[in-house]
């Protein structure tokens, strides 16, 4: 999970095959400040 707004962490994760699965104010408790959080996952069936 980053923070939305937190552009380089975004592109740091997608350059490792990390997508976006979902945008929210919060998961599971964690709040983002600004707004929204984006959390990301890889498919790692390959490694």
């Amino acid at each position: 999970m980053v923070n939305a707004r937190n552009a380089s962490s975004v592109a740091l994760h997608e350059r490792w095959g990390f997508r976006e699965v979902a945008r929210a104010a919060a998961f599971h408790g964690v709040t983002f400040a600004g707004g929204a959080g984006v959390l990301l996952a890889a498919d790692v069936s390959g490694w």
